[in-house]
């Protein structure tokens, strides 16, 4: 678990377990998101889900400060993130 918390160590595993494969389905198949759709992600992690979504309203929660300190660095204004709960 300790493990996980690190950002870069969660996104590796993250695709050696398929997680990418199934996001890919999930934004085209399972949901259908286009362009202009707002997304509320609770759970985001480091924000990995960005690099294939469409243009969309991105809000990203994560408990991790972590996590969302690498999701705003490497995507910037390209989504709203924060930490905490979704209290």
């Amino acid at each position: 678990r300790q493990v996980l918390s690190h950002p870069a160590v969660y996104s590796a595993f993250q695709q050696m377990v398929g997680a990418n494969r199934v996001r890919d389905w999930l934004i085209h198949q399972g949901w259908r998101l286009r362009p202009g759709m707002r997304v509320v992600d609770v759970g985001c992690g480091p924000g990995d889900i960005l690099d294939v979504l469409p243009d969309v309203e991105y809000v990203g929660v994560d408990i991790s400060e972590r996590y969302i300190a690498q999701a705003i660095a490497r995507y910037g204004k390209r989504g709203t993130f924060r930490a905490g709960t979704v209290d």
